[in-house]
């Protein structure tokens, strides 16, 4: 309620407010001019927004502000300026700032390279900013037209940046984040810098500080509508290996999700072209981590895409499939993959549900009496049974055989339990 009537208040004085911030902002003095800044963007961040009327003063006061960056007094200035316009793109829409973008983005590329490394990562988080607000995730819209220059010169200075050897570790992977948001958001209008672009990723994957990194940026941009084309399309292809290679390196003990994340996205958008040897390489490095829900869902995708694994599959991964179902457990994720990776089993050759749901019954090896609840016995049964009704789901014209063949198995079960 406190905090309401607070923003309340501010809305209500805010015209006195911007005319005296204004004012602060053209004087000589660089303290003030930062601490201006400060209220600028605690003020944009409350109201998120609110700065519309006021917009041309601002923008040309933060052109101004990032001219020259030649001591500690301005440098402190510059960061305020940039962490202010970070704030600014996320509470604004583009047109606010639209006449003003060129210069803002020719300031921003002059303080991605400063050697002071707080100013120049404040300028790839502003990037960041433009880049998610020019054209939001999802927009179905056209970058407009004032943006696309400017937003190529951000490429160019971002790419500069993380292809330069002697630039601190930390910057380069901001600028790498950075470049995965430009594309994100603004790929279709990049094709021309893919050629210098991917292969910087590429490397970034290579580096094991950075491989996290690259992985997040990687899915990201696998995943995003606006990346395409035979370029892109290839260079997914051209990194599958070093995606394998990275999660096998990975000692995250979080569940290697970022790097699963990472090859289902890369998967759901190549894999009708993976060639079968890669499918099937694939497959093999999935068995090492086949008792994990990404694996199984990453397994799932090659075998949807690329039938012609299904024998690798049957041989490498079923049994562990199995030995997973026979294993009492309370993973609900690991149950939901496990349905995924048996209606994806059965969808390619739907002729082998009338086999598979009875070996998937004899797999729970119930024996005389029902599952221990107490010792969480009772999920063999319930995994199995979801697993049963995903293998049905997929193969609908088998329903009735398949009801006929499983109705049969449990008479034979029963019979044996007497």
């Amino acid at each position: 309620m406190l905090m309401f009537s607070a923003v309340l208040r501010l809305q209500a004085c805010l015209p006195q407010f911007l005319s005296a911030t204004l004012k602060e902002l053209s004087g000589k003095s660089a303290p003030t001019r930062q601490q201006a800044f400060v209220l600028l963007r605690q003020a944009a961040d409350i109201l998120q927004g609110g700065l519309e009327t006021s917009a041309d003063a601002i923008c040309n006061a933060v052109t101004q502000s990032l001219k020259s960056v030649d001591n500690a007094t301005t440098s402190s200035l510059a960061i305020a300026a940039l962490s202010f316009l970070s704030t600014f793109f996320d509470t604004h829409h583009p047109r606010v700032y639209s006449s003003h973008v060129a210069s803002l983005a020719d300031a921003l590329t002059r303080c991605m390279k400063d050697k002071l490394h707080r100013i120049s990562a404040e300028a790839f988080g502003a990037a960041s900013s433009l880049a998610h607000t020019a054209r939001p995730k999802g927009s179905s819209s056209p970058l407009a037209a004032t943006f696309t220059g400017p937003i190529e010169k951000l490429v160019q200075a971002t790419t500069d940046v993380l292809g330069d050897n002697t630039v601190d570790t930390d910057i380069r992977e901001r600028a790498l984040e950075t470049l995965g948001d430009l594309l994100v958001h603004e790929g279709d209008i990049l094709t021309q810098s893919y050629p210098t672009a991917l292969p910087l990723i590429k490397a970034r994957l290579a580096n094991e500080a950075s491989a996290t990194t690259a992985m997040q940026v990687i899915g990201r941009i696998a995943e995003a509508p606006t990346c395409g084309g035979q370029v892109f399309e290839n260079w997914l292809l051209e990194i599958l290996p070093d995606v394998m290679v990275a999660l096998r390196k990975s000692k995250r003990s979080a569940g290697k999700n970022t790097e699963f994340v990472c090859l289902q996205h890369v998967l759901a958008r190549i894999a009708s072209s993976l060639p079968i040897d890669t499918a099937n390489a694939l497959i093999a490095e999935m068995k090492a981590f086949i008792e994990t829900p990404s694996a199984l869902q990453a397994v799932a995708l090659i075998l949807e895409h690329q039938p012609k694994c299904r024998d690798t599959v049957t041989e490498d991964v079923l049994p562990s499939i199995k030995s997973l179902l026979a294993t009492p457990s309370s993973n609900l994720l690991l149950n939901d993959s496990l349905a995924i990776f048996c209606g994806a089993y059965v969808r390619g050759d739907p002729n082998v549900a009338t086999s598979f749901v009875p070996e998937l019954v004899a797999n729970v090896k119930a024996g005389k009496a029902l599952p221990d609840a107490t010792v969480g016995g009772t999920s063999v049964a319930a995994f199995t049974a979801r697993c049963i009704g995903a293998a049905v789901a997929a193969a609908p014209d088998s329903a009735s055989d398949v009801l006929a063949t499983f109705q049969k198995t449990i008479k034979v079960c029963d019979s044996s339990c007497v």
